[in-house]
């Protein structure tokens, strides 16, 4: 609904297994997409799925909990995600919910906000999807410091698992 038809270039940050970036690249939305994330697993789970569906040659993965990290590649067009959004330590998390939902004073989401502007194209689009509409100023105040211009910020009207609303923030380089 927001945004172009098509891109060239995209990117899923904090990818795990890459559902974002594979359905944009299934509904040709993209014709290349670059995950990364933290954890083997999902970088893993990734380069399987283009194996096993013959599309490598459209797929690049990447081990990294940064963006400088990555290895330089092509400008990217878009960008999307489902970030870690927790911001400190929750006692009543288990170890697998706190890996994948820590986002501890929210050094991650500062890392990408710094470095993702040298990895883009001219006018690339980016669409993080959070949760928090306490923390929309600071990352807005994140994004536009890193050089991107705050576009909206797009409600979604479903609840999952107790959580709040999430939220597409959307930005341009």
């Amino acid at each position: 609904e927001h945004g172009r038809s098509t891109y060239k270039r995209g990117y899923e940050w904090c990818s795990g297994s890459g559902p974002l970036g594979y359905a944009l690249l299934d509904e040709k939305i993209v014709k290349h997409i670059t995950f990364s994330d933290l954890y083997q697993v999902g970088i893993d789970d990734c380069l399987a799925t283009a194996k096993n569906n013959n599309i490598t040659n459209s797929v690049d993965a990447f081990l990294s909990s940064t963006i400088a990290g990555i290895p330089k590649i092509d400008p990217l067009d878009l960008v999307v995600s489902t970030p870690p959004h927790c911001w400190q330590d929750i006692s009543s998390l288990n170890d697998l919910q706190r890996r994948l939902l820590l986002d501890e004073n929210m050094e991650a989401h500062r890392e990408f906000f710094q470095n993702i502007k040298a990895r883009l194209s001219k006018n690339a689009e980016l669409f993080i999807i959070e949760h928090d509409i306490s923390k929309k100023d600071v990352y807005i105040d994140m994004a536009e410091i890193g050089g991107l211009t705050f576009i909206d910020w797009y409600d979604f009207d479903t609840k999952q698992d107790g959580l709040p609303p999430h939220k597409l923030l959307h930005f341009i380089a």
